[in-house]
């Protein structure tokens, strides 16, 4: 079973599109998700959205929006100029809450694609974006 990964916190930015594939037909949302860590503290990490939930994110979600994020976590590797080793993550989302405020001031968390009458959306599977032979 891969790991999987629930994350919920402010949008630091509107989110960056771009279209990949041999066609640049397959949309990719990234964002960065600021969170409490701790009283004083803020983490933050970078969320990648595949497919139909790319395009909805790119499409409804600004800067400052509460989300609730789940996914798989993603371990990158790779060297800085001066030829160090780096690591940092990623949340490859397969799934976005909206965390809506209703008039008394209450939160509830809804899903993405209820929050758009009649638009389903699919989040992205980790297969399809994994390269195959291992899990």
């Amino acid at each position: 079973m891969l790991n999987y990964l629930a994350l919920a916190g402010d949008l630091e930015h509107d989110p960056a599109i771009q279209y990949c594939g041999n066609n640049h037909d397959q949309p990719q949302a990234t964002f960065t998700l600021a969170f409490q860590t701790g009283k004083n503290r803020t983490g933050r990490i970078q969320v990648t959205c595949f497919n139909r939930l790319a395009e909805l994110v790119g499409r409804y979600l600004r800067q400052g929006a509460r989300v609730a994020v789940a996914g798989v976590l993603d371990q990158q590797q790779g060297e800085t100029a001066d030829e160090r080793q780096c690591n940092g993550f990623q949340l490859l989302a397969r799934s976005l809450e909206l965390d809506e405020t209703d008039s008394r001031g209450n939160t509830r968390l809804t899903p993405l694609e209820s929050w758009l009458p009649g638009q389903q959306v699919s989040g992205a599977k980790p297969q399809d974006h994994f390269s195959k032979g291992g899990d």
